[in-house]
């Protein structure tokens, strides 16, 4: 090295080896005219927080050309950490060998295939090698020269930065699974990353600090307790959940994920009126062969901005979608193209991604910058360490993000556990269980017709895995998840799930289902009254659905069920029953509900009386027992007695048990002097499906569970809604707009049906409503306290009716808005029915 060279490499994370003598061969065959080195300077390349995983160092050399002339030259350094947590990483994964391989071999294969396809594409900064380096590195481009810069972590992507992101992965995806379908698969390094059996108890180790320290914070958070149980029981198992979905399914569409695809690790070039000119990737050292949903949680959680995250998910996956299709025709896939419901079945599949993102690096992006932000502060057990980990999961930006990332995960059933019997399905189309909670006749099902009736013609059905369906609010039937994996006429693979409804294994419940007639009816509603009822809306020249599609098992096994379309992978979903429907849910409910009521009424002018199941129900003489058991109000007067400001009320009601029924057979008996409908009969929040647009708006509303449908005064569906599913802040301050609202909409369809009877006046619909008081009461004394019981705060009761009564009745928020119902029924005169 000349001595005239000014060398600064003051900094304790350089390795020896990286001195000037190192890099003159690199800038002979890289600076045009090179003569020598002038000034070598080695500095941090990033701040506090900004890179965990490795030292980035910015190497910046002045170079004196041939001519005389001086130029700068600028590289971006990795190089290891020195502390003993990576060191052990190194030794069991590799990742400077990994992005050595990526940078030399397998990007510039993908951006090969685009050149060959017409297209010039760099996917990030060129790699270099030097000679003499004595320990592992990475030497890359400095890409900041050219312009290149991240955005703000902190303040996340907006959409025109989002969209690039995905417009760049979206070709990374179509590329790396173009080059799988030509070349075969990828080595282990990258097929599997860093999920090697051999890695497993190491991060499992770290999985459960990580989880713990989440955790410990979780608590604090607004809306825990929704999600809280899950989060604990999945602590134990994190590691081996994770490890399940790392391996590729075959049936499904996989791409090279990037690993760690988020807002650092993307850089933007910007023209001079900031509209973004280049978007480049950095940072190859966990790339993971697999589905694309990793890569997708990952970005999506992690770094848009906190408005977006959630209300712009569905239409950035949709976006990101449209731009993998474009680029795998492009590159002439061979294979099947992924639907947009292929990817979002993948998403709620893979939903684990998403939990995992939220609590590592999503907590790390949103943290200010910090000194304590150091890599080795994660193994370590110093006050000082626990307290930056504490400060990951307790800062108040991250709280605001996590305060709504979880229960969005939480109602996508990102958290649930694997169930056992997935493992064990068979590939002769029938579904295999061993959970002694599904259905025994379960094993037993095919369900050819069904997937026909949903996407056409195919090859076969590869397997059937059961799932039993959130349960946590339905009480009388057993739910179960039918996903179902397809084999094309192509031989490509399609994945589809059906939702299958069927009686309980409980003799008790069953009989009284079948007593009932539950299943018959709900089977009517689907197969025969709700198509009807959209024909005629078809034939008045307006699309509209009122609830999922509705199929037939191959077989008749002589059992109840009902086997439907799941709308879950095409994104519907429950609105929070325990904050209750805002004005703009209720309007588009009530608007959906007025629609049923007019065809309804519709049917029955041109067809006649719906039959004795659907006139009398379960009101009848010969079901008085049943009414008396399942209306007795012994525990609601219990607890109304104690109640401030209750004590008139509750002598009112006092012996209410004594009469009740008999009001109730006779509230029910059909009045033919009345305007009447089809009520749905069980109209409350859970029963109600929403689709939403990318900006949040909802598209479309559906409802489902259709067995407890009643033909009679609308002001039974109207209460049962509106005083059990409209939030605290409307249900009585706006019943009366809420009724004019929907008695607007009912008008509007009966006349597009051209119903030739008298049209139903407000004031006669209003007149109904206190005529049917005792609705009222039942509502808010039976229905409304399950709907407003938190189960998380009570996780113990399912064995114990007494005690789930004591809970619903002494629950402080349902206590407080039955002080605000209470009397606002009582000056109503809804509760004078004796």
């Amino acid at each position: 090295m000349p001595d005239d060279v000014k060398t600064n490499t003051a900094n304790s994370t350089v390795p020896d080896w990286v001195q000037p003598d190192a890099f003159v061969d690199l800038l002979k065959s890289s600076v045009k005219g090179f003569s020598r080195i002038k000034n070598f300077k080695v500095s941090s390349g990033v701040g506090a927080g900004e890179n965990y995983s490795t030292v980035m160092l910015r190497v910046s050399i002045d170079v004196e050309l041939e001519d005389g002339t001086e130029r700068p030259v600028s590289y971006m350094l990795k190089v290891p950490h020195e502390a003993e947590l990576f060191k052990m990483l190194m030794r069991q994964h590799n990742m400077f060998d990994v992005e050595r391989n990526m940078y030399n071999i397998y990007v510039p294969e993908m951006e090969q295939l685009y050149r060959d396809a017409g297209v010039d594409i760099k996917f990030g900064a060129q790699a270099y090698s030097v000679k003499g380096a004595t320990t592992e590195y990475i030497l890359l481009e400095d890409l900041s020269p050219r312009g290149f810069k991240n955005s703000n972590r902190l303040e996340g992507l907006d959409q025109v930065h989002t969209e690039a992101a995905l417009q760049r992965l979206a070709m990374w995806h179509a590329a790396s699974a173009v080059r799988a379908a030509i070349k075969g698969a990828y080595p282990d390094q990258i097929l599997m990353g860093f999920y090697k059996e051999e890695n497993k108890i190491m991060m499992c180790e770290m999985n459960k600090q990580m989880t713990a320290n989440f955790l410990n914070c979780c608590v604090t958070y607004d809306g825990h307790e929704e999600y809280l149980e899950q989060v604990r029981a999945l602590q134990p198992k994190a590691t081996e959940e994770i490890f399940k979905r790392s391996k590729p399914d075959p049936n499904e569409f996989n791409a090279l994920n990037h690993g760690d695809f988020w807002s650092n690790n993307i850089m933007y070039s910007h023209d001079s009126f900031g509209k973004i000119k280049e978007t480049y990737l950095i940072d190859f050292q966990l790339p993971k062969f697999g589905t694309v949903a990793q890569d997708l949680y990952y970005f999506l959680l992690s770094s848009t901005k906190f408005e977006d995250k959630l209300t712009k998910f569905d239409y950035y996956v949709k976006f990101y979608h449209e731009n993998l299709l474009e680029n795998l025709k492009l590159l002439k896939y061979p294979k099947a193209l992924p639907t947009l419901c292929d990817l979002h079945i993948s998403l709620f599949k893979h939903g684990l991604w998403g939990f995992y993102t939220a609590i590592s690096v999503m907590s790390g992006i949103l943290l200010d910058p910090t000194e304590s932000a150091r890599a080795e502060h994660f193994a370590s057990d110093s006050v000082e360490a626990q307290d930056f980990k504490n400060l990951l999961y307790s800062n108040a930006r991250y709280r605001k993000h996590i305060q709504v990332v979880m229960p969005w995960l939480f109602n996508r059933g990102a958290l649930e556990l694997s169930p056992k019997m997935s493992e064990a399905t068979q590939a002769n189309g029938h579904a295999e269980s061993s959970d002694p909670n599904l259905p025994p006749w379960l094993p037993r099902i095919s369900l050819q017709n069904a997937v026909r009736a949903q996407i056409g013609d195919f090859e076969k059905i590869r397997s059937v895995t059961p799932q039993p369906a959130n349960t946590g609010d339905n009480y009388s039937t057993l739910m179960v998840r039918l996903l179902v994996e397809v084999e094309l006429l192509d031989h490509s693979s399609k994945s589809v799930s059906f939702v299958l409804k069927a009686q309980p294994n409980n003799d008790v419940m069953a009989a009284i289902l079948s007593k009932l007639r539950l299943f018959q009816k709900e089977e009517q509603m689907y197969h025969n009254f709700l198509p009807q009822f959209e024909k005629l809306y078809a034939d008045a020249g307006k699309k509209i659905r009122f609830a999922p599609k509705a199929y037939k098992l191959d077989q008749d096994f002589g059992v109840d069920y009902v086997l439907m379309e799941d709308l879950n992978p095409n994104s519907f979903k429950n609105a929070n029953r325990l904050a209750g429907l805002d004005q703009e849910h209720m309007e588009q409910v009530l608007a959906k509900l007025a629609a049923f009521h007019a065809a309804s009424a519709c049917y029955v002018e041109h067809n006649g009386l719906f039959g004795e199941d659907f006139t009398v129900g379960v009101f009848s003489e010969a079901n008085r027992q049943l009414l008396q058991e399942f209306n007795a109000s012994g525990a609601f007067l219990a607890q109304l007695k104690k109640w401030k400001n209750c004590q008139k009320i509750y002598e009112k009601l006092a012996n209410s048990d004594d009469y009740l029924v008999d009001r109730l057979l006779q509230d029910q008996q059909l009045s033919t002097r009345e305007f009447n409908v089809l009520n749905h009969g069980d109209c409350w929040n859970y029963n109600i499906m929403f689709l939403y647009d990318a900006f949040g708006s909802i598209k479309e509303t559906l409802f489902v569970d259709f067995q407890v449908c009643k033909y009679g005064s609308p002001a039974n569906d109207l209460y049962y809604l509106i005083l059990s599913s409209a939030a605290p802040n409307i249900k009585t301050k706006q019943f009366d707009y809420l009724v004019r609202y929907y008695f607007d909409q009912l008008v509007d369809n009966l006349k597009l049906l051209q119903y030739h009877r008298p049209l139903p006046k407000l004031k006669n619909l209003h007149a109904a409503l206190f005529r049917n008081g005792l609705a009222a009461y039942l509502v808010v004394s039976k229905v409304l306290p399950v709907v407003m019981l938190d189960k998380n705060e009570h996780p113990n009761l399912e064995d114990d009716d007494a005690k789930v009564k004591v809970a619903m009745y002494t629950n402080p928020k349902y206590v407080q808005v039955m002080t605000e119902v209470l009397p606002w029924l009582d000056n109503r005169g809804l509760l004078d029915w004796k």
